[in-house]
Parts: structure tokens; sequence; C-alpha cells
């Protein structure tokens, strides 16, 4: 029925929310199948998400609903995939917004605040570290001033330096710098947050961050009585053997990520590229407590659809856009994965 498949997993999200709460407020048959619920549901919270990012910029309810028709119109038609949806129908809201005052000619402050979160989101989604500059301009968007980190940040933007704030909070330098690499992450990942974000460790607030972190690299670790007793402060349902058995041959963590599943429930991918037992991945289902502790709920080994080994002379070649294998070899290796896939 959907082309995009992250339009699909959204459906069965909502349907699979749909399943487990039947029967709790129903009173009486219905002819809407669970199915249809689920697709109305799924929509209807896309659309609020929409009508809600343009209402908090204009103050305009018919606009804003206008505006958020147009972007789920836009998602329907969409052919390149998605893989986030809300960040991508967040861009698409902000763009429309631009092009209609555009038009319009007029509300020339609302257009230079939608120019700074385009100039701000291209950063974002090219992955590009932001500049103090941006940092500023992130800071002075409306719909982050009356936030905690938005304070957090005045207070360092007031000091000509950080040793003036460092002196100011009668810390040493060092902590300063710190506590200045925290606050601009803090307000990174409530902009990103905000913007429908989901995936991906920005998303975190810094102290979760560094608490994550800390969390992953004892998964690691050699499974001994100090790394044990480290662990148990993690586990709450799920057995220490589990984990061990779990993690056994991740010896080093080449490459992890987040997944935000709400409320304050995450899964952690962590991936290892063993050299004797090829690569290895698991996945953590955890929740941070109210202290900001970990407490993991459930983990499990991955098992890889696929591996494809290099060949035996394989060499990455220097020259910038210049593919290793030829046109034939590289559409008989679609081809293959095509086969594995089918």
């Amino acid at each position: 029925m959907f082309a995009q498949k992250s339009i699909v997993a959204e459906v069965n999200k909502a349907f699979m929310k749909i399943c487990l709460t039947t029967g709790e407020h129903e009173s009486g048959p219905t002819k809407t199948t669970l199915f249809e619920l689920a697709v109305e549901t799924c929509f209807s919270e896309l659309f609020t998400f929409c009508r809600n990012t343009v209402f908090k910029r204009c103050r305009n309810q018919p606009l804003s609903e206008e505006i958020a028709q147009e972007s789920i119109l836009c998602l329907l038609k969409a052919k390149s995939d998605i893989e986030q949806l809300k960040p991508w129908l967040f861009r698409v809201s902000i763009n429309h917004m631009e092009n209609h005052f555009r038009n319009q000619g007029k509300e020339d402050n609302l257009r230079r605040q939608l120019r700074v979160e385009i100039e701000l989101l291209d950063s974002i989604e090219s992955s590009l570290p932001f500049t103090e500059d941006q940092y500023t301009l992130l800071a002075n968007l409306p719909t982050l001033q009356q936030s905690l980190e938005y304070k957090a940040f005045k207070e360092l933007a007031d000091c000509q330096d950080l040793q003036e704030y460092a002196l100011i909070k009668e810390i040493t330098l060092d902590q300063a710098k710190k506590v200045s690499v925290k606050i601009k992450h803090d307000l990174r990942a409530l902009y990103l947050r905000q913007s429908g974000w989901e995936a991906g460790l920005e998303i975190l607030p810094y102290q979760k961050y560094m608490v994550l972190k800390r969390f992953v690299n004892s998964l690691a670790r050699t499974w001994n009585g100090e790394s044990l007793k480290t662990m148990r402060k993690y586990s709450s349902e799920v057995s220490m053997e589990k984990l061990r058995k779990v993690f056994e041959g991740i010896t080093a963590v080449d490459y992890w990520d987040l997944a935000y599943k709400g409320g304050d429930r995450y899964y952690v991918y962590v991936f290892c590229l063993n050299p004797s037992q090829g690569p290895l991945l698991a996945t953590v289902k955890f929740k941070f407590n109210t202290k900001n502790r970990i407490e993991v709920e459930e983990c499990g080994k991955n098992a890889l659809a696929g591996v494809y080994k290099k060949p035996e002379n394989y060499r990455l070649p220097f020259e910038k856009g210049k593919l290793m294998y030829s046109f034939l070899g590289l559409k008989s290796i679609l081809e293959k994965m095509t086969e594995f896939n089918q």
C-alpha cells in the first residue's frame, strides 16, 4: 500500500500499539478495521506534528493546517527513500513556510528565522559540526528560548570568554571548557528532538550520552570479576549470564548507534568486526531511570542477513570517484544480492 518503508514502519508501530490496548476502552463493535485505524492514527500524528511545527513559528492556525496538508501530500508523493519521517516532514514544512512568506512578500523577521533554520538543517543533514556562529543562531530561535538549555547557553554566551565564565561560576578553566561542550551539546540535542529526530547519539542530553558511552564501553570488556561487578548495576531484568552470552566474541566496539522508542526507552546497536568470528551485531533494549541510570530490559545477538567478503586483491582507489569494479563486475554483485534477497 505504501512505497515508503518508513511509513510502513510507522503504521506498524501504530497497529501494534492499538493491538496492545484494544479492549481497554471499547464500547462496542466497530466497522473500522484495526489496520484502517492504525493508518488513520499514524497520519493523524504526522499531520499534528507538521501543524505544530508551523504554528509554533507563525501562530496562524489555518495556515498551519494548510502547510501540514501540503507536507503530508509531499510525503505520499515522495519517490526517494526517507529514513526518518518526522525530520523529513519538519524540513518540508519549514521549506513550505519559507516559500509561502516569500511569495507573499512579507513577514521579513519570520523569513529570516526560517532561512536560519534551513541553514542549520543543512548542517545537521550533512553531519557537519556547528560553528560558534551557528550555535548563536540556534539559540536565537524563538522555539528554544523558554528552555533550560537556552538559559544555560545564554549565561555562557554573555561572558566575554571561558575565563570570565569560570570566574563567575567559581570553577576552573578546564571545568568551564567541559561545561561549554555540555551546554552546546544539550542545545543542539533539544533542537534535534524538536525536529523529530528519533535516532542517533546526538539526540541524547549530554549526561545521558556520557552514561550510555560508559555502558557501551563496559560491554566489550573481558567478563572477569571486576567487569561483572560493573555490569550488575546496569542489569535489572536481564540475567548476567544472558548479557555475557550475547556479548561473547564482541571484544571491541567498532560502531554503535541509538534508536529512540518512546518514553525513556531506547535500543542501542553494538557492532564488532571480530577477526576470527567475523562481524557480530547485538541489540540492547534499555531505559533511563529517574536518576539517569541505565536499566537493561532485554538483549540479543542479531542474525546477519548476509556477509559480503572482500576480494583477495582488494584495494581502495585513491582517485576520488573511481570505482574498483568494472560495470559488469558491479552488475554481477548486484544480481547476486538480488538473488539473495528474494
